[in-house]
């Protein structure tokens, strides 16, 4: 697992428990949100100021 602050918002890398099981979640103060769902194992998250990318 791995998180990262992005423009006010928390990015969460989540493993799953199953092989492709991995996904990239948004989460907020009202709402938690699924950006991408399916990867094999996202290992990292990184950004710039207008960029946000996760290696998986």
């Amino acid at each position: 697992m791995n998180s990262i602050i992005f423009h006010g918002d928390l990015f969460v890398a989540e493993l799953g428990l199953e092989p492709g099981a991995a996904r990239l979640v948004k989460v907020n103060d009202t709402e938690r949100t699924t950006l991408a769902t399916g990867l094999a194992v996202p290992v990292g998250i990184a950004a710039t100021e207008n960029d946000l990318w996760v290696s998986g």
